[in-house]
């Protein structure tokens, strides 16, 4: 049985609400509510197991909000349509799936004002036609993880949501630095590390019981090709970017003179002939899959140890470019 202590969520939940102590003009702007308007409806899909859904949750206690059910395009647009949603929470996938959705068009989507993404990066491509799309919706991007238990950054204001690519500002009682993931030692702005985080939210650790720590993989994503570290969110951005491409995922693939080779998942769209040579000239991918769909937890996070694993198997609709 895991035991939570009190004080992350406290102080969780007083950032949360700090976060939404804004002006009032601002708070129109971000489809919020005050206690002088009424309770906005959020169409929320998420699962509540992780963090990310349970903030939702906690939100919609916090404001008086309506909630909604499992993301299904089709289903989705009913509700919006039907219970004219201000606010949506949403993952980058499911982003991608109603700025390509021809569905759009048959249904009333006029209510929605603010849609907030979590949960994995969203390309600055994806955004862009999605802003394009739907230009009366405003787009935040949010950054949290379980381990802090919800927000770590979010945006506040119209102005941040100006920000394309940024996950926002630092909500209350968090610090955080950026630093050399070899040295540890602390980068100046607009280089590239490892996020350091400090706060009262943040988790002590992942113990058992007894205090016994376990350790169970490396989750690190970062592919080194010939000593070249490749962030695979990069590559699936430039990928999906592509109108042929519904989905995309790399993973790291053995190889014997680079060490490790971008292999990249690929779902097509229906009716799609794109190649695996089409594919290739996309920086450094140098293997192909094409598959139905792509694995994923009920949470909307891609299960990448399962297509690392897809990646080793021998496979006859894999290619080398």
């Amino acid at each position: 049985m895991e035991t939570v202590m009190i004080r992350n969520w406290i102080a969780s939940t007083a950032a949360t609400a700090q976060s939404y102590h804004i002006p009032s003009d601002s708070d129109q702007a971000l489809g919020r509510s005050s206690s002088s308007t009424p309770a906005l409806v959020s169409l929320a899909t998420r699962v509540y197991t992780a963090a990310y859904g349970l903030s939702v949750m906690m939100r919609a206690v916090f404001m008086g909000e309506t909630l909604g059910s499992k993301f299904e395009i089709e289903r989705v647009l009913e509700a919006v349509d039907k219970y004219k949603p201000d606010y949506m929470p949403v993952s980058p996938s499911e982003i991608q799936q109603l700025w390509r959705s021809e569905l759009t068009e048959k249904y009333d989507l006029s209510s929605l004002k603010f849609i907030q993404c979590s949960g994995a990066p969203l390309g600055t491509e994806v955004a862009d036609k999605f802003t394009a799309k739907f230009p009366n919706v405003k787009l935040a991007i949010r950054y949290g993880l379980t381990e802090t238990t919800g927000a770590v950054a979010n945006m506040r204001s119209p102005e941040e949501l100006e920000r394309v690519g940024s996950v926002g500002r630092l909500v209350e009682f968090m610090e955080a630095k950026i630093v050399d993931p070899v040295t540890a030692e602390s980068l100046p702005s607009g280089h590239q590390g490892e996020l350091w985080l400090r706060g009262p939210s943040i988790m002590k650790g992942y113990v058992d019981s007894q205090g016994f720590l376990f350790i169970v993989d490396r989750l690190k994503e970062v592919i080194k090709y010939n000593n070249i570290k490749i962030a695979p969110a990069e590559l699936e951005h430039l990928l999906v970017s592509n109108h042929e491409i519904d989905d995309a995922v790399v993973v790291p693939y053995p190889d014997d003179e680079a060490g490790e080779i971008p292999m990249a998942f690929v779902v097509r769209n229906p009716g799609s002939n794109v190649t695996d040579t089409q594919v290739a000239p996309y920086k450094m991918i140098r293997r192909v899959a094409f598959v139905s769909s792509i694995p994923k937890s009920a949470n909307g996070k891609i299960l990448r140890r399962e297509l690392v694993n897809s990646a080793l198997s021998v496979s006859s609709n894999t290619a080398e470019v």
